[in-house]
């Protein structure tokens, strides 16, 4: 399982982890693709009905940036979990470890999600 980091900034508190992943994100499907990896972001946070857990494939290049693209032909998204709750430190928590107990199954619709596009490796 990946570390999850747990933090309070200016919007409350924000629990994250990540998996990595193989497949070819839309950044690496590009002419010359930057050397990185490919993961799976899983976050939770605050949002406008409470919170919510969403999964992310992001491309990390080995300088440390992040991309990820959306709309039609871009790299997979979804919300896992959403809940009506105060953004406390411990609802975060309890909200990102049930997405958690989702990881394989996340996983496995992500890699769907590219072999569909002819992006797995």
């Amino acid at each position: 399982m990946s570390l999850i980091t747990i933090t309070k900034g200016r919007n409350g508190w924000t629990a994250s982890s990540e998996f990595d992943i193989d497949v070819l994100t839309h950044a690496q499907r590009g002419s010359k693709p930057a050397p990185g990896r490919s993961v799976l972001s899983l976050d939770t946070y605050k949002c406008r009905e409470g919170l919510k857990c969403v999964a992310t494939v992001l491309f990390r290049t080995d300088d440390g940036l992040s991309t990820h693209a959306l709309g039609a032909g871009g790299d997979y998204y979804r919300t896992v979990l959403d809940k009506k709750a105060r953004c406390t430190e411990t609802a975060v928590r309890d909200l990102h470890y049930e997405a958690l107990r989702a990881t394989n199954a996340i996983l496995a619709e992500a890699r769907a999600f590219y072999e569909l596009k002819g992006g797995a490796s």
